[in-house]
């Protein structure tokens, strides 16, 4: 795959130039100016324990849906900080001892997420120009995020009374400073490789393939054509960009990304499936529950059916 990659990139150097500087651009005008300052202040919220007591506060709600109570704590922040906040709390949780490998895996399967300001800011703002699109974005994410927590991760688990280290306000702040660079500086480098790598493939002439590869370029198509359950669909999907930093830092604690890789699929058709819903029906009849709870019925049960041919092969 890599060779192929360098190949693509020799082959058509001056697109993939051009490509390179429009994700410089995007990642600078857009996604950082949006990311970074709640990046910082999300990390902070971690590192000083308002995270964990947030965690703690939701705890109740999540033993009651079989949920992992440390779960919670990976999905608030996940959904502040947005993508790759979930995956990077979850792998230090486990680094740190307090949940196992599968509970980790589990946990994937939800906590990985777009944040708050990303949806507001850049997709309801800059990308549809309407705040109700980002709230519209943000809520069916949200919602099929706990959907796919629901399918993949409901367990009977036992809490682990290590914690987190608390640090004072002030170290708190500089090491969430330091987590929040380094994080925008993969988001940054991710967007330069894969905005070259689709201009050099001419993408741009393919939209949907070009926000499977690249999550802004889908969701800035969406709000072209001021599709809303679509760029639901790209938000929750996430990209090739955002798999690629979530599987860097899984592979650092030898993490399997199969269940992280299920609950983005079914995020991305529930987020589309809802925001449809909230689109076109504001105020939902009695047909529009029916067809919910029975398309929430057909996915469980093609899910199963799956594992089931999966497990005879």
């Amino acid at each position: 795959m890599f060779i192929a990659v360098l190949f693509i990139l020799i082959l058509f150097p001056e697109e993939a130039q051009m490509g390179a500087i429009d994700g410089l651009k995007a990642a600078f005008e857009t996604v950082t100016v949006a990311i970074l300052p709640f990046a910082v202040v999300s990390s902070a919220l971690i590192y000083s324990g308002f995270a964990k007591k947030m965690g703690d506060f939701c705890a109740p709600l999540f033993k009651r849906l079989k949920l992992h109570p440390y779960g919670a704590t990976a999905l608030i922040t996940g959904l502040l900080g947005g993508y790759p906040t979930g995956c990077k709390i979850a792998c230090e949780m486990y680094g740190e001892g307090l949940i196992d490998k599968e509970e980790c895996e589990k946990i994937l399967s939800y906590t990985n997420n777009g944040g708050l300001i990303f949806a507001l800011n850049v997709c309801g703002n800059a990308m549809f120009q309407d705040k109700r699109a980002g709230v519209i974005i943000f809520i069916a994410s949200t919602v099929s995020a706990l959907l796919a927590g629901l399918i993949f991760a409901r367990g009977d688990y036992s809490v682990k009374t290590g914690e987190n280290k608390k640090l004072p306000l002030m170290a708190a702040l500089g090491k969430s400073i330091a987590s929040g660079g380094s994080v925008v500086l993969n988001i940054v480098a991710s967007f330069i490789v894969f905005y070259a790598v689709a201009s050099a493939l001419r993408l741009d002439n393919v939209p949907f393939l070009e926000g499977i590869f690249e999550m802004t370029k889908g969701v800035a198509y969406a709000g072209k054509i001021k599709n809303i359950p679509l760029a639901a669909f790209f938000f929750s999907l996430g990209s090739l960009g955002v798999f690629a930093q979530s599987a860097a830092i899984c592979s650092e604690y030898d993490i399997s990304l199969k269940k992280y890789v299920q609950g983005k699929l079914l995020q991305a058709t529930g987020a589309f499936l809802v925001a449809y819903l909230i689109v076109n029906r504001p105020f939902f009849g009695k047909e529009i529950v029916l067809f919910s709870f029975l398309a929430v019925v057909g996915v469980i049960f093609s899910i199963k059916a799956i594992k089931k041919l999966y497990a005879k092969a």
